[in-house]
């Protein structure tokens, strides 16, 4: 063999090398995703059992094109660096880099397993900033199986990475600092633009790209977590409308029709003059609970004797799924976004119309009660924004009564309200009280009322604590000498997926109640409302200036309607109809009654809504 023919084969030997090592780096990283598909459908068997064979067999095809297109954007720096290093150095970097991302891959896949639970939706980037607050984000995750999910992780990533050593680095590798090597590792990283953007089509990869279904487990299912991570990471500042649905003038037509109301100012429920006002705003108070029985116990028996005696609104909805969204839907009137929150950005947030200055500048005294860290989702920069002049949260309270992960219970949160009143009661006076024991990890901190370990139990048996303490709330202020000339508005900051129903449209469903002394009739209003209706409703029940919140409705018998926005869809309701959308595959996943019109008044809503999100700050 001549010397030239000798380099020439090594030369044959290195690039075929690198070829096959390219070709098992790239297919490891699909099969690897495919894996991780069949543990979410196995993580959710019950849902994923309820598919036909077609969708089970078509959430893996479908999600091929989403698994390609990540194993690419994984690839392309070992692709890249392979004519340059050593092959020793080389295996060495890759087999680093790999167990790397192979870590931060499995922390997502895991992650979404329980949070998938929450939001029916796959995990993505937002989900990072709810884990700034450490203390939080470990109380939200306490109701989840732990021990499993650590397992499941340890599991999952030893197998992956044994996988990695035997498949990809089953043979030794070569490269040559050639041309030939050079030409090769550009040629293979351009073939990775291919999957990388999905195709050859004109749009790129989206997440409603691999929706095929109906059913919204199956096309949840085709989906790649970390994909979807990563694309909500890169667009998680909306620069453009993504719900544009019609013409401006025809929305702007839709929606001044749903915003019309004809209902006459001065039919008051409120019997005098400047009442003081307090709105109670309940964590993840649902309707399902109200009048219910579970365990053999009545779930909320106070509110339930309550809502008789004051206006109860049995027909309401929230606007989002969020607390901070909660919030600006109560106090500003203002409707959640679905793919991010006003609160969370300062500059929005602080340019919306909010009840504790409407109050204030009519001369009431103002205040915002509540028991944990008002800094979790931006929340403190929206109510100093709202000029309340007094703001108390978990610092306020005494080490021993921060008994919670969350920060102080709730009967230590409503005696802390009475104490202030007792040293000064200013009137009028504007105050709201946030409560938080409802929330995950569902602690109570009395002798369990409803058995059960089971998350729903604890939920429910949280519930029933916190109507306990707003039961003996409201019998000690309904002593007061101010009770005759206060309203107290009982709320939901969102509803809960729990306790489980067959329809979605369910865990938006929520209580409001207006009671107090200040309130001279007692009924139940069964018209379709929304908690952003509260603070135009209000107002105008008291002959303030409502003309800022423009994004509500007096309430109105005769208009009844509600919107709320999820993950990346809507949900409309009225008399006639019920209907979720999903923006991602532009189709209606759920529909009850007659939504030929609704689905049109949903969609205007949110486009002209989403367009004032995006521009608020620019007035």
């Amino acid at each position: 063999m001549t010397h030239a023919t000798f380099i020439f084969a090594n030369m044959v030997i290195a690039l075929n090398s690198q070829i096959n090592f390219h070709i098992r780096y790239y297919i490891y990283w699909i099969f690897l995703f495919i894996g991780f598909r069949l543990l979410f459908c196995g993580y959710h068997f019950e849902m994923f059992s309820e598919l036909s064979v077609y969708d089970k067999i078509f959430s893996i095809v479908y999600g091929l094109r989403m698994d390609a297109s990540m194993a690419a954007y994984i690839s392309i720096l070992p692709f890249l660096s392979s004519f340059f290093i050593s092959s020793q150095l080389y295996c060495t970097i890759v087999k680093v880099y790999s167990a790397v991302v192979l870590f931060l891959c499995t922390c997502i896949v895991i992650a979404d397993l329980e949070l998938f639970n929450a939001w029916k939706y796959r995990m993505e980037y937002p989900a990072i900033e709810y884990l700034a607050n450490i203390k939080e984000a470990t109380a939200s995750v306490q109701s989840s199986p732990v021990v499993l999910l650590l397992s499941l992780f340890a599991v999952v990533f030893g197998i992956g990475f044994f996988l990695f050593k035997k498949f990809v680095l089953k043979q030794s590798y070569t490269t040559i600092k050639r041309l030939y090597a050079i030409l090769l590792s550009l040629g293979c990283s351009l073939l990775l633009i291919l999957p990388m953007r999905g195709g050859l089509g004109i749009a790129p990869l989206n997440p409603g790209a691999v929706y095929f279904s109906n059913q919204i487990f199956a096309n949840q299912s085709a989906i790649n977590v970390v994909w979807n991570f990563m694309y909500s990471a890169v667009h998680q500042k909306v620069k453009s409308n993504p719900f544009i649905y019609m013409d401006d003038n025809k929305a702007d037509e839709v929606v001044n029709q749903l915003l019309t109301s004809d209902v006459d100012a001065s039919n008051s429920w409120i019997k005098i003059k400047n009442p003081n006002v307090i709105i109670v705003i309940w964590e993840s108070f649902t309707s399902k609970v109200v009048d219910s029985i579970y365990n053999g116990k009545e779930v909320t028996p106070y509110f339930n004797r309550l809502k008789k005696e004051g206006i109860f609104f049995s027909h309401a909805y929230a606007s989002g799924d969020r607390t901070e969204k909660g919030i600006a839907a109560v106090l500003s009137g203002y409707p959640a976004q679905p793919i991010t929150s006003i609160v969370k950005e300062t500059q929005k947030a602080a340019r919306l119309p909010i009840l504790s200055k409407s109050f204030k500048s009519s001369g009431y005294h103002t205040a915002f009660f509540y028991g944990g860290d008002l800094e979790f989702a931006n929340m403190k920069a929206y109510l100093y924004a709202g000029d309340f002049e007094k703001l108390i949260s978990k610092n306020d309270f005494d080490a021993s009564q921060s008994n919670t992960k969350w920060g102080a219970h709730d009967h230590f949160l409503f005696d802390k309200y009475l104490r202030e009143k007792d040293k000064k009661t200013e009137h009028p006076f504007f105050d709201v009280i946030m409560t938080l024991s409802s929330h995950e990890p569902f602690e109570a901190p009395i002798p369990t009322v409803i058995n059960g370990e089971d998350e729903q139990s604890k939920f429910v048996n949280s519930l029933n604590y916190t109507d306990s303490c707003l039961g003996n709330f409201i019998d000690k202020i309904s002593a007061k000498d101010w009770w005759d000339s206060t309203v107290v508005i009982i709320v939901a900051d969102h509803g809960h997926r729990l306790p489980a129903t067959q329809n979605r449209i369910d865990d938006f469903h929520i209580p409001i109640l207006w009671t107090g002394g200040a309130i001279d009739t007692a009924m139940v209003i069964d018209v379709p409302t929304s908690q952003t209706d509260i603070s135009k409703t209000l107002l105008t029940q008291l002959n303030m200036d409502a003309s800022g919140y423009t994004w509500n409705k007096n309430f109105d018998a005769s208009n009844g309607w509600a919107y709320f926005a999820f993950n990346n869809g809507f949900g409309y309701v009225d008399k006639d109809c019920q209907v979720l959308f999903d923006n991602p595959s532009k189709q209606v996943i759920a529909s009850y009654g007659n939504c030929s019109s609704g689905i049109t008044y949903g969609k205007a809503y949110l486009q002209k809504s989403f367009n004032h999100y995006l521009n608020v700050d620019k007035k």
